[in-house]
């Protein structure tokens, strides 16, 4: 743990701190084990270690202060050697071993001297936002209720604040240029000429061993996460603030000047990715999506955010009706007046869909269309034929398995095998089931997929309790039921184990009567969904993870399923069936246990067995780690996406 390794991000309350250090989370930097959770004004998630945070509110109450109170301002907190000791203490036990490390808290921004003192050789990234916007988000969120009773007075109290706040950072990065970077978010995360600069800087001048930053930069922003509109009051109010208006101007001209200054080049022309092609060169991908932002749909998320490509998203069904952006791909009254053409004439609306898709890949210029699942390469497979755009389509479950999907698309997968320029299976089974399908054998390619190898990391089930974790969605072919049946065989025989389950479905309030029956339901913990953070941070505290996965009598299956691989990725072993893509993936009796579909008995006989010996659970943990290291993480199977996808825009490049 080197404190040159350390970077510490900070700024006023609600500036865009939690997605400056998301973007860092992403890309490697360890930001501690005990992050908070999303709530409803952060959905994404705090991205701050509690301990972190606590010891900023200890100090703060020291002085009779909070954060947000009058009595913080025009003051210069002082840490009392108490605290001082208490916190260097926390830091190395709890950023002992990792490579890149530090923290995000807004608060840190009342105390930069301080950690400049105690950790010499800490970089800072420094966050500020424009003033009316922190104002009405702090409202929004009722913060200063406490101090004012009226918007009006909230208002004032928030601009005094926000001010107090960023003259701290301005005075602090005056004093230690060469280890502060300013950035106004959102901006910031929307310039490719900042992202390019501030990757340099952090990778190259501070030396931060961090992975696609300005990839990670440029797709963690979404609009929807800091769009609002200002009252006018606010804006007016702000606008005859004097100290707000300058400090906001200082900020400005501060942030260039240090971007500037940790690099002796302009970027005149933007490289894109890594740095071997212009950015005006690289080519688009579209990406044709059912869901926008399903949960269990990491998988596709990676794509979006991987692939080192110009990357456009269609969503919005199995034929696309919105533009990433939230615009529609078809004008509302377009479609209206499309609409009522086809009632009237007998024309089949599809025409109009087609003629809309069309214009926009000729717009974009998309050199290639990466369909997410069977039916949504056939709803657009037209289109691409049309306009000569290699369509690759991407089977991922139940649309290569499930009976009714087979029925309906069977004489459509036909004619979509023969026009698409490439299929890719997630597991040999599906490999096999699609050239039974029809699939030609030379343009079926198997891609597993992947799983981010740092965030799931750190597990040690030798010396966890005997802790079981599923994850997943609560429908048939996972059978979560038949989880809870083997874990109750378990309880029995250890009666100090625990079940946690993580997921939401249909199937998950019968799945809560079913422990109650079994008289397991104080044993067994039913989380709902959780975000990806609280995942992973769950899995460092497991024995082992657990998945019943089974084909249903209408045929679906899984692909290869992703929690199976973080799981592995953490270090955990896997008790598991013989079923789809996890045995691809778990090596039985080396990497965890397999068992046949429906064995109950067989599946808690050995969680039994790695309940009672943590040694077999560490080894086969420590082997499945190595193993999905080196055979799945989300670098390689990106790479492999990204060949099969440049050997097609190579082809169309040639032609």
């Amino acid at each position: 743990m080197g404190v040159e390794n350390c970077l510490i991000i900070a700024g006023m309350h609600r500036s865009g701190t939690s997605l400056v250090a998301q973007t860092f989370f992403k890309a490697g930097l360890f930001l501690g084990d005990r992050l908070s959770g999303p709530s409803r004004f952060n959905p994404e998630g705090y991205f701050e270690d509690r301990d972190i945070v606590q010891f900023h509110d200890r100090v703060l109450a020291a002085h009779d202060a909070a954060w947000h109170s009058p009595s913080i301002l025009g003051k210069k907190l002082a840490v009392g050697s108490c605290h001082k000791g208490e916190i260097i203490n926390v830091i190395q036990r709890k950023f002992h071993g990792y490579r890149v490390w530090g923290w995000k808290d807004p608060r840190a921004a009342l105390f930069l001297s301080f950690w400049q003192e105690a950790l010499p050789g800490a970089k800072f990234v420094l966050v500020f936002r424009n003033p009316e916007e922190v104002v009405w988000s702090l409202i929004r969120r009722g913060d200063f209720k406490t101090y004012a009773k009226n918007p009006l007075g909230q208002a004032i109290l928030a601009l005094r604040i926000w001010t107090h706040y960023n003259k701290q950072i301005l005075e602090f990065a005056r004093r230690h240029p060469k280890l502060s970077l300013l950035l106004h978010v959102p901006v910031d995360l929307l310039k490719r000429d900042i992202q390019a600069i501030v990757t340099d800087v952090i990778t190259h001048s501070w030396g931060f061993n961090l992975r696609d930053l300005a990839e990670h930069m440029a797709r963690v922003y979404r609009p929807f996460l800091m769009r609002q509109t200002v009252p006018t009051w606010i804006s007016l109010l702000t606008r005859a603030y004097p100290p707000a208006v300058t400090t906001l101007r200082r900020l400005n001209q501060m942030r260039d000047r240090l971007l500037f200054q940790h690099t002796d080049r302009v970027v005149s022309c933007l490289l894109y990715r890594q740095g071997s092609q212009k950015a005006e060169d690289c080519p688009v991908v579209c990406i044709i999506s059912p869901n926008k932002n399903a949960y269990s749909e990491t998988f596709i998320r990676a794509h979006i955010d991987r692939l080192p490509a110009k990357v456009r998203v269609l969503y919005g069904g199995w034929f696309p009706v919105f533009i990433e952006d939230g615009k529609t791909l078809l004008p509302l009254f377009q479609r209206g007046v499309y609409l009522a053409l086809s009632k009237g004439l007998g024309i089949n609306p599809k025409r109009f869909q087609n003629a809309a898709l069309r214009r926009y890949l000729r717009r974009e210029r998309v050199k290639v269309v990466l369909a997410e699942y069977g039916p949504t390469g056939v709803s657009v497979m037209e289109a691409c034929r049309a306009e000569g755009v290699p369509l690759i389509v991407h089977f991922h479950g139940f649309d290569a398995y499930d009976h009714q999907t087979l029925r309906t698309y069977k004489k459509e997968y036909s004619s979509l095998f023969r026009m698409a320029s490439g299929i890719i299976a997630v597991s040999r089974d599906m490999e096999r089931q699609l050239l039974k399908l029809g699939a030609p054998r030379k343009e079926l390619y198997y891609n597993p997929c992947g799983v981010d190898t740092t965030l799931f990391s750190g597990a040690n089930p030798s010396t966890a309790p005997p802790l079981f974790l599923a994850v997943g969605r609560f429908v048939d072919k996972k059978a979560p039921h038949l989880t809870i049946l083997s874990f109750k065989k378990v309880a029995e025989a250890c009666p100090n184990a625990r079940l946690i389950m993580i997921g939401d479905g249909e199937l998950w309030e019968a799945c809560k009567k079913l422990a109650y029956a079994l008289r397991i339901a104080d044993k067994v913990n039913f989380l709902g969904v959780k975000s990806h953070i609280e995942v992973a941070l769950t899995m460092k505290k497991a024995r082992a993870f657990v998945q019943h996965s089974v084909t249903p009598t209408y045929g679906d299956s899984e692909g290869t399923p992703v929690a199976v691989l973080e799981a592995g990725a953490s270090g955990l072993p896997v008790v598991s069936t013989r079923h789809g893509g996890i045995k691809d993936v778990v090596i039985d009796g080396e990497t965890g246990f397999l068992v046949q579909e429906g064995d109950i008995e067989g599946m808690a006989e050995r969680m039994l067995r790695l309940a009672k010996d943590p040694s077999l659970s560490g080894q086969l943990g420590k082997r499945a780690r190595s193993r999905i290291c080196r055979e799945f993480s989300i670098e390689k199977r990106i790479n492999n996406l990204w060949c099969i996808i440049g050997a097609f825009i190579e082809g169309v490049q040639r032609g």
